[in-house]
């Protein structure tokens, strides 16, 4: 119900008032990043990928999709 409002609200601001918006809600966004360690992210992409997946390896099976044709 908040979300419904907010929008409204947003529809009612003049083109300046949305770039503003905008350029306030990125900015936002990229605090938020900064406040994550992307080495834990990076680690854990590597072992998403690192476990094994039935018939294919679990590498070739995300990589390609399917079992490995070499």
């Amino acid at each position: 119900m908040a979300v419904e409002k907010i929008i409204k609200e947003i529809q009612h601001l003049n083109r300046k008032d949305k770039a503003r918006l905008l350029r306030f809600l990125e900015a936002e966004l990229i605090k938020e990043d900064s406040r994550e360690d992307p080495m834990e992210d990076f680690i854990g992409s590597i072992k998403k990928l690192s476990k094994p997946s039935k018939g294919a390896s679990g590498y070739e099976k995300d990589l390609y999709g399917g079992p490995s044709t070499c």
